[in-house]
């Protein structure tokens, strides 16, 4: 039985409410609140009449973010949504980032809608209300009264989703469809201007005010017109059956929208009659541009249309206000952010204190800078936030191919490489368009480094620590430095299969006195249970679930224990992880206790299409932060005679370190292989053994025996010499572009190919790998 209990994690869930009508109304009344009542006139100002043209352009790219959050919201549902994925896939700090991003993206976007919202709440009240009771319909102070109106409006919404059962969305969805109801009144009035106009096509020659940057730059601004789908996604765990609903919510909401784009931008254009090019109109009505528009088309079409805009405003703030606590609330949860944001209402189940501090950085955004500035802050961390998304998208194809998807990306991954050219360009638009709104995001991404290294980071680590169900120390040792070494165990295999990789442990801690050894035996919880329910029946009882493996774990520590000098201490633990995600949880452990070095399993080559070792394996190879030692255990569990292949390289020293370690465990011999081929010379012959020793460092006082043999096949020429030996200890190594996975292509055609024991060992502290293949190794 478990010796000691540590606190875990309690299981905080949010109730499902929302179905698939509910979630694409939630999708729609997000994105169209962002473009067509709020920026068309700003938009007008850069790109003239091809505004068509930039929602074509945003189209493209966004069909691709609103596809990868369709493939990764169907196969890995929660909430918090894009910064989950990003996390998974590159770890806590990128994945702290990105939650940090998205959490201030949908704040300021909320920000966005509520200036837009008071804009249009002050023409409705003093250009129709008060003039039709004869009142002076004079606006004094427009810009203060935006302020007072905005922060109301937020603090009101802010209540409504305080209130979220039932009222707070069903509010949503009735505004909503009210505002699609007011596009569609705009477009049909629209359609008939433009039949009625003798000569609508001259509204779309092409003069443009600022040339074709000009609707790069439209289309930067207005891409977060586009923004939604993602609110979508972060509503996985209210939405029910997420399997199916949040690939079809995002995709349909999305065809909705962009049909109504288009059908505005058109019209808009073609039904403005006049001397003045059509859009100029537009843009010099700025945030009132379909205002402007809709007095062309109809006699009621300015009210409403101005009424359509504050619905359209409501809509957004909704879904935004939605968003952003949902994100705190899930980083909160999971300790990025401080953890009371992580709480939920005991009975609503709603995130409240994340919702308050959400509205806290809504208001002052909305109160301190104007409409553009706002608006292209919004729209960069989105950009940023989505290239985020496709490279996640890309790694999670790579690292958990296991995991069913519903829904997957077409043309993968042409569609995610496009969609990363398009945000760099739109992007590096706000250079001249918003310098200020650049100036704005740096600040909030310097705050969100040190968020994360007095909160985040902390709390990752001491999350895992709460994990541990059971800790037993074998051995005391003096206080001060100790050569760490942690051996995960995934499973229960039996200590035959575990034998060689014990001896290899007990090697190095013998040459690295004094020593620590970390047994970690990982438990897999599957995401339908709760940590708790491992532990404790709920009558509060043991389960026993956890004895087997602890059984295992102890008899595993007392084996690497005996025959162990005093000044080895031997410490076993059992931590509970999620199903998928044993990398994280050894990586974890890694961190916790700052190993110097990590000593894996291997089971052998696996077939599942996309991975090169394993679903486990893969994942820390490519983020592991210390020296790592893979073992394949063969058929012989001797370590008498050794070989030692050297290519030089990084690794070579530390290889050479371990063979000497095992050699010297075991009273073994070593032997160095160097290969040639047949046409090298008796002088390089020569001069390769000399690079042998420079390599390798070799200890004085351990015997080497150096071989230079012939072989076309390094690899090949390898596997045979080994059939000599029982051991054969490879050192990492980089081959040719296109042609190095994860350990070098030499060192795993070893390791997959012989049927003797093989150790591949890869040296952390003085790889230096350029930046350029570090991000061909990470993404593609």
């Amino acid at each position: 039985m478990p010796d000691k209990l540590k606190e875990f994690p309690r299981n905080i869930t949010l109730n499902r409410t929302l179905g698939l009508g509910s979630a694409v109304l939630l999708g729609v009344g997000a994105i169209i609140g962002g473009g067509i009542f709020t920026l068309t006139g700003l938009v007008a100002q850069y790109a003239g009449p091809a505004l068509p043209f930039v929602i074509l352009i945003d189209a493209c790219i966004a069909i691709t973010t609103a596809l990868a959050y369709a493939e990764l919201s169907s196969a890995f549902p929660g909430a918090g949504g894009g910064y989950r994925w990003v996390r998974d896939a590159y770890g806590p700090f990128v994945g702290h980032m990105a939650g940090w991003i998205s959490w201030f993206a949908s704040a300021v976007a909320c920000s966005l809608y509520a200036i837009s919202f008071a804009f249009y709440a002050l023409e409705l009240w003093f250009g129709y209300v008060l003039p039709a009771f004869h009142i002076n319909s004079y606006i004094p102070e427009v810009a203060f009264w935006e302020r007072i109106i905005s922060t109301v409006v937020i603090i009101l919404f802010g209540f409504f989703n305080l209130r979220k059962g039932a009222f707070g969305r069903k509010l949503g969805n009735i505004i909503t469809l009210a505002e699609i109801g007011v596009i569609l009144f705009f477009i049909a009035t629209g359609a008939i201007a433009v039949i009625n106009n003798p000569d609508p096509l001259v509204n779309f020659a092409f003069n443009l005010p600022h040339g074709i940057f000009g609707i790069f730059a439209g289309a930067g601004i207005m891409y977060i017109a586009f923004e939604g789908s993602e609110i979508v996604a972060q509503s996985a765990e209210e939405l029910k059956n997420p399997k199916r609903n949040l690939p079809l919510s995002i995709l349909i909401s999305f065809a909705i929208v962009v049909s109504l784009y288009l059908g505005v931008m058109i019209v808009a254009l073609g039904g403005i009659t006049g001397a003045q090019p059509a859009w100029q109109v537009l843009a010099n009505a700025g945030q009132g541009a379909l205002v402007s528009a809709a007095r062309y088309f109809s006699p009621i079409g300015a009210l409403v249309l101005t009424f359509g805009g504050a619905l359209a405003g409501l809509a957004a703030m909704d879904a935004t206000i939605f968003s952003s606590s949902h994100v705190s609330f899930a980083m909160g949860r999971e300790g990025q952010l401080p953890r009371f944001m992580g709480r939920v209402h005991p009975l609503k189940k709603t995130p409240d204190p994340a919702l308050i501090v959400s509205l806290i950085v809504i208001i002052g955004m909305a109160i301190l800078f104007p409409l553009k500035e706002v608006a292209s802050v919004a729209d960069i961390m989105f950009i940023i936030l989505f290239a985020q998304l496709q490279l996640a998208l890309i790694v999670l194809r790579k690292r958990r191919p296991e995991v069913e998807r519903p829904f997957k990306v077409p043309f993968y991954p042409a569609l995610q490489i496009f969609a990363l050219c398009g945000y760099v360009f739109i992007g590096s638009q706000f250079l001249h368009v918003s310098p200020i709104g650049l100036a704005i995001v740096v600040l909030w991404m310097l705050l969100g480094f040190g968020v994360y290294k007095k909160i985040a980071r902390p709390n990752y680590k001491e999350d895992f620590g709460r994990v541990a169900v059971f800790d037993e120390h074998i051995g005391i040792v003096a206080p001060g430095y100790h050569y760490r070494i942690v051996v995960p165990i995934v499973g229960t295999a039996s200590l035959h299969e575990a034998a060689l990789r014990l001896e290899v442990v007990k090697a190095m801690a013998k040459r690295y006195l004094p020593a620590t050894i970390y047994v970690i035996g990982i438990h897999n919880v599957p995401p339908s249970r709760t940590f708790e329910s491992v532990i404790k029946h709920p009558n509060g009882q043991e389960s026993g679930e956890l004895d087997h493996e602890h059984s295992f774990v102890h008899e595993v520590a007392k084996k690497i224990k005996e025959s162990m000098p005093d000044d080895v201490d031997v410490d076993a633990s059992i931590r509970l992880a999620r199903s998928g995600g044993e990398a994280d949880a050894i990586l974890n452990v890694v961190e916790r206790y700052h190993a110097d070095l990590l000593v894996l399993g291997w089971r052998g080559w696996t077939k599942t299409q996309g991975q090169r070792l394993g679903s486990t394996l893969d994942p820390i190879l490519y983020r592991h932060s210390c020296d790592m030692i893979i073992v394949k255990q063969g058929g012989n569990l001797r370590i008498q005679n050794i070989l030692l292949p050297s290519s030089g390289g990084a690794h070579a020293q530390f290889a050479a370190s371990v063979a000497a370690a095992l050699g010297k465990a075991d009273n073994g011999s070593v032997t160095a292989l160097r290969i040639v081929s047949s046409a090298t010379s008796q002088e390089k012959r020569t001069s390769r053994i000399t690079e042998i020793i420079h390599d390798f460092k070799w200890p004085a006082d351990m015997p080497l025996r150096i071989e230079v043999q012939e072989g076309e096949n390094v690899a090949q020429t390898i596997i045979d010499k080994n059939k000599e030996t029982d051991v054969v200890v490879m050192a990492a190594s980089r081959g040719r572009i296109f042609k190095e996975f994860l350990l070098g292509n030499t060192a795993q055609k070893v390791a997959s190919q012989s049927t003797k024991t093989v150790l591949i060992v890869k040296h952390h502290a003085d790889i230096n790998i350029p930046f350029w293949k570090e991000l061909r190794k990470r993404f593609f």
